[in-house]
């Protein structure tokens, strides 16, 4: 039997770029959706992202994290919004088991 998922609904996800006085850049994709945030204040921005699975192994999730930028180092904030539609179920396990086909053989 194949069951397969429902309607997935796009949702809006923002993409921030940080470029800091000693060039490094950061880019930082947002999903308010699935709880992440950002706030700014006169001083800093801070930076609040939920743990998520991982592209690689969907088996694994990655801890919740929250950077602390002072804004006296940065130069530049870039954002965008943009509409981005999930993975189903099934597309996530194909990526799993193409990953698992190509590269796992390899990696022990």
């Amino acid at each position: 039997m194949i069951i397969n998922s429902g309607n997935i609904e796009p949702r809006i996800i923002d993409d921030y770029d940080f470029l800091f006085v000693n060039g490094v850049a950061w880019p930082v994709t947002l999903d308010t959706t699935a709880g992440d945030s950002i706030s700014f204040s006169e001083d800093i921005v801070t930076v609040s992202i939920k743990g998520r699975p991982s592209p690689g192994d969907m088996g694994f999730i990655s801890p919740d994290e929250t950077q602390t930028i002072f804004k006296s180092n940065l130069i530049l904030i870039n954002h965008r919004r943009r509409l981005a539609v999930p993975q189903t179920p099934e597309q996530r396990n194909q990526v799993q088991e193409l990953i698992q086909h190509k590269v796992g053989k390899s990696i022990h």
